[in-house]
């Protein structure tokens, strides 16, 4: 199974492998660029504090400048007054080049 550093994709270094960190598991379509046998990634990640559900209210994602990886947005949604960017799997396990 593929393994995706999050720092590292978003560039801001590695992850930094600790008693906290994370793999999240996200299941991938065809559209990923890895190879027919995966369709499943891991993504490690510094920690996770939480989750909330709100695919039932997602929102378009907003126009963003390249610098700010946009390009792995599939959208946003608020809940509780705090505003959360929704990453598609996909896009983030996608092969670079």
């Amino acid at each position: 199974m593929p393994v995706v550093d999050a720092a590292k994709r978003f560039g801001i270094g590695e992850c930094k492998v600790s008693d906290y960190s994370c793999f999240i598991m996200a299941r991938l379509d065809e559209q990923s660029g890895f190879e027919e046998k995966y369709d499943r990634c891991a993504v490690l990640v510094d920690e996770v504090s939480g989750s909330v559900k709100g695919a039932d209210k997602l929102l378009p994602p907003p126009s963003l400048s390249e610098e700010s990886f946009a390009e792995y947005l599939i959208g946003t949604f608020s809940d509780d007054g705090e505003i959360y960017y929704v990453i598609s799997p996909e896009k983030l396990a996608r092969l670079k080049g």
